[in-house]
């Protein structure tokens, strides 16, 4: 188990989608639902699942896309400063749209801006894109 500053670990995508699937425990919520959730009161931190992270060219780079950007809201509100996640060895290729596609995991080929932040596309959109410049710390 490492215990890193959410800041640290990329996106492993360019966009991710808005709400959590089927797969979790809370299926269909909003992944901004979930950070106003912990802000009130209503969910602990301790309640979201651990990511995994691997190291890729240096860099920690997750699978764990939405959860990642629930954290990163969280350190910048700050709600937390270091999360516990667990250590792992690949990212399945399908979780990798950015390489698959011919870009790079951990930036903009047009901006070269880091990937650590995410806004939706629009208001009206179920995605979100994880391409936008760094807030600084």
């Amino acid at each position: 188990m490492l215990r890193l500053r959410p800041f640290v670990i990329h996106f492993s995508k360019d966009s991710i989608n808005n709400t959590f699937d089927e797969s979790c425990s809370h299926s269909e919520v909003l992944i901004g639902q979930t950070v106003d959730d912990i802000c009130t009161g209503r969910t602990h931190i301790s309640d979201i699942p651990k990511i995994t992270v691997v190291k890729r060219d240096g860099k920690w780079v997750t699978a764990n896309n939405r959860l990642l950007w629930v954290f990163l809201q969280l350190e910048k509100l700050g709600k937390c400063t270091h999360i516990d996640v667990f250590e792992g060895f690949s990212i399945p290729i399908i979780r990798v749209a950015t390489i698959l596609a011919g870009g790079n995991p951990y930036s903009s080929t047009k901006t070269g801006t880091e990937m650590r932040t995410a806004v939706p596309h629009s208001s009206k959109s179920s995605r979100i894109n994880t391409i936008i410049p760094s807030y600084s710390q």
